[in-house]
């Protein structure tokens, strides 16, 4: 994408002064690698959230009450749509999270129905 400067006005200049794209694709540069890094760590936090949830979710599953119930599957939830937008994960770890999720499911899938009145 080019950007131009405002201070380039083709009417009144005969040509175009290049270093000053120079300087903004070099900011650019910057700019795309300061995002990168950022986005890595978002990455390792968002690895160690879901990890955490994990671990919650089926701690909250083994419980046999409504609340507990609840919150285990808002962790399923939250780490079923958080997980494919990691980036960063390598395979191994990706797959680590996906099997533990779907532990966790079928977990879920066999606790019997709890309404409020079971409480």
């Amino acid at each position: 994408m080019t950007i131009w400067p405002d201070h380039i006005d083709f009417m009144d200049q005969g040509c175009i002064d290049f270093s000053t794209f120079k300087e903004i694709s070099l900011s650019c540069m910057s700019t795309e690698a300061k995002l990168a890094e950022l986005r890595a760590k978002t990455d390792v936090e968002l690895a160690r959230y879901i990890t955490n949830e994990l671990n919650h979710g089926v701690r909250f599953a083994v419980q046999s009450n409504y609340q507990s119930r609840c919150r285990a599957e808002k962790a399923y939830a939250d780490i079923a749509r958080l997980l494919p937008v990691i980036h960063g994960l390598d395979e191994a770890e990706r797959r680590r999270l996906e099997a533990k999720l779907k532990r966790l499911r079928a977990m879920l899938d066999r606790l019997p129905a709890l309404t409020r009145a079971a409480m």
